[in-house]
C-alpha cells in the first residue's frame, strides 16, 4: 500500500536539513522517500558504505549508472509526463551544483513537482526537469 502521508511527513522533516554524503545526498534522499512511500528499502545494502563524493561516484559506476540503479532498485520506467507523487526522477543536472553534479541527480515527485536534496535542504524543481522516471514497486 503506497503511503503518501508518510512521504509528505518525510518531506517536512527533511526540508531544512543540509546535504551530507552517505546520509542525506540526492540518492539517499530518494531511497529514503521510496522507503517511506512503499515500506521497502531499495538501498539497504548501500547505506553507510560511503562518505565522500568520490566514493559515491565509484558506487554509481559499480552499479552501472543511475538508470540501471533505478530500474533494478526502484521499479518500472514510466514517461515523465505520467509521473505522480512517489515516483522517482532522474534530474537534468543543469539544476545541480557540486562536484558530482555532472554524474546525475535524483528527485522524488511530490504533488506535481520534483523534490531533491539541495545543499541547504530540500529544493523543488519543475517536473519538466525530469529526464526519466520510475514507479516504485510496493
Amino acid at each position: 500500500e503506497m503511503n503518501a502521508p508518510a512521504l509528505l511527513s518525510l518531506v517536512a522533516q527533511r526540508a531544512a536539513l543540509p546535504f551530507e554524503w552517505g546520509t542525506r545526498d540526492c540518492a539517499l534522499w530518494v531511497f529514503d522517500a521510496v522507503r517511506a512511500f512503499t515500506g521497502r528499502d531499495p538501498a539497504a545494502d548501500l547505506r553507510g558504505i560511503y562518505r565522500t563524493p568520490r566514493a559515491a561516484l565509484r558506487l554509481v559506476e559499480r552499479e552501472h549508472g543511475w538508470a540501471h540503479i533505478c530500474a533494478t532498485r526502484i521499479g518500472e520506467p514510466i514517461l515523465p509526463e505520467n509521473a505522480q507523487t512517489g515516483d522517482v526522477a532522474q534530474v537534468d543536472t543543469d539544476h545541480c551544483s557540486g562536484e558530482t553534479a555532472d554524474c546525475g541527480a535524483l528527485a522524488v515527485v511530490v504533488n506535481g513537482q520534483l523534490v531533491a536534496q539541495g545543499e541547504d535542504g530540500l529544493v523543488s524543481l519543475p517536473l519538466s526537469a525530469a529526464l526519466a522516471c520510475w514507479r516504485p514497486r510496493g
